[in-house]
C-alpha cells in the first residue's frame, strides 16, 4: 500500500509540474554546450532579448541564431569572385546587444559591398571565447567555410586569463553564464602548445541537466538553480576572488605569472595562424582592450587609487600584447581610435560592450583592415 501511495504522489507531482511548465513556457537557454565545440550560441532561436537595470531598459533586440549558431545570417555556399571572411572572437564579436545588421560586423560588408568589393563577412563571435576556443572551431569546423581572410578578435581583458584551462575551470565551476559549460584546452606543456579534453565529455551530462531537463520541467528548474547558487558560492573562484579584493590582474600575477599567460596566448595565437596558413587564408589580429581601456583614464584620477592601477595593468597587457604580435602578423589596434572617439561609445556603466555609436566606429576601421589585409 505505501508503495502505492508513494507512486501515486509522485505521479500527481508529475502531472502538476507538467501542467504549470505547459501553462507558463520556460525560455530557451540561449546557449548550448557541445563536446567538440565547446559551447555556441542555440542553433535556430529566435528571441527577443535584452537587458534591464534597476527597472531601466539598458539595450532590447531581436536576435536570430543561424544554423551555425552564431548571430548571423544564414550563411549560403560561397559565391565565387566572393571574398569570404571570419571574423571570430567572444562576446564584443557575438554583438548580441545591438540588432545584427548594425553590429560593426555587418557594418564592415556593408561599407565593403557599397566599395564595389565583391566580401561576405561572416560573424564567429560567441561569449566567453578566448583564443582557445577560436583555434578549436577552426580546426573542428570552419574549414569547410573556405575562408579567404580570418581576423581573430582578441580581447585583451579576460582572454589572457581564461584561455588557460585550469584556471578557467577554476574560475568559473558553478558558473550562471555560457562559462559553466566545458570546452577542449589548448595549453602549454613546456614549449609546447597541446590539446587535451577533447571532446569535452563534461558537456553531455551539462546539456541533459542545464537545458534538457532545465527547460522541461519548472520544479527541476527550481531546485536545479538552487542547488546551483549554493556551489558557485563555495566553487566559483570569480567569487572568490571577488570577496577577497582580488581582481583578475592580480591573480594572474600572482598565480601562474603574467610571462605565463603572455606566452600561452602567443602560442594560441600562433597555432591559429598556422591553421589559416594551411588553408590557404590571410591572417589577422583586432587587438581589443580591456573594457576599462575602451575611454582614456580620468586625467583627475589617482595613481594610488586601486582603479588607476588596474587601468595600467590592462594597459601593460595591451602594449605587450601589441609588442608580441605587430612583428609577425598585421594588428588592426582598437584603442587608440577608441580612446579617441570622444562620445558615449558602450552601453556604459550598466554593460561595457559597444553600443550602436561603438559598432559603427568599428564597423568602419574593420573594413579598411580588411581591404588591407586581403590586398584589395
Amino acid at each position: 500500500m505505501l508503495l502505492i501511495a508513494l507512486t501515486i504522489l509522485l505521479v500527481a507531482a508529475f502531472v502538476v509540474d507538467q501542467f504549470a511548465t505547459w501553462r507558463e513556457r520556460i525560455p530557451k537557454r540561449l546557449y548550448l554546450p557541445s563536446p567538440r565545440l565547446g559551447w555556441t550560441l542555440r542553433p535556430g532561436l529566435r528571441r527577443r532579448i535584452g537587458l534591464q537595470r534597476e527597472g531601466r531598459l539598458v539595450w532590447q533586440n531581436d536576435i536570430a541564431i543561424n544554423a551555425h549558431g552564431f548571430n548571423d545570417r544564414d550563411w549560403q555556399p560561397k559565391t565565387a569572385g566572393r571574398r569570404r571572411v571570419l571574423v571570430m572572437g567572444d562576446s564584443i564579436v557575438e554583438a548580441r546587444q545591438v540588432a545584427r545588421t548594425t553590429n560593426f560586423v555587418a557594418r564592415a560588408e556593408a561599407q565593403l559591398t557599397a566599395g564595389g568589393r565583391g566580401h561576405e563577412l561572416l560573424n564567429i563571435g560567441v561569449a566567453g571565447w578566448s583564443v582557445d576556443s577560436v583555434l578549436n572551431y577552426f580546426q573542428q569546423a570552419a574549414r569547410h567555410l573556405e575562408a579567404d581572410v580570418v581576423v581573430l578578435g582578441l580581447f585583451v581583458g579576460n582572454d589572457l586569463l581564461e584561455g588557460d584551462y585550469e584556471t578557467f575551470r577554476y574560475l568559473f565551476a558553478y558558473a550562471w553564464d555560457c562559462r559553466r559549460y566545458d570546452k577542449p584546452a589548448f595549453g602549454l606543456r613546456g614549449d609546447a602548445l597541446v590539446r587535451w579534453n577533447f571532446p569535452a565529455w563534461r558537456n553531455l551530462p551539462a546539456r541533459l541537466f542545464s537545458v534538457e531537463l532545465y527547460e522541461r520541467s519548472r520544479s527541476f528548474r527550481r531546485g536545479y538553480q538552487r542547488f546551483n547558487r549554493v556551489m558557485e558560492k563555495r566553487r566559483n573562484g570569480s567569487n572568490r576572488l571577488r570577496a577577497s579584493g582580488v581582481s583578475y590582474n592580480l591573480h594572474m600575477e600572482r598565480g601562474k605569472g603574467t610571462a605565463f599567460f603572455y606566452k600561452q596566448t602567443e602560442a594560441q595565437v600562433d597555432a591559429l595562424a598556422e591553421e589559416c596558413r594551411r588553408a590557404g587564408c590571410r591572417f589577422g589580429i583586432m587587438l581589443e582592450p580591456n573594457f576599462p581601456l575602451f575611454y582614456p583614464l580620468d586625467g583627475g584620477a589617482d595613481p594610488s587609487s586601486k582603479g588607476y592601477q588596474e587601468y595600467h595593468r590592462d594597459l601593460e597587457h595591451y602594449r605587450e600584447m601589441r609588442r608580441r604580435f605587430d612583428p609577425k602578423y598585421p594588428v588592426l589596434s582598437l584603442l587608440e581610435p577608441l580612446q579617441q572617439a570622444g562620445r558615449g561609445i558602450t552601453f556604459r556603466p550598466d554593460d561595457p560592450h559597444l553600443n550602436e555609436a561603438g559598432h559603427e566606429l568599428v564597423g568602419g576601421l574593420l573594413a579598411d583592415f580588411v581591404t588591407r589585409l586581403d590586398g584589395a
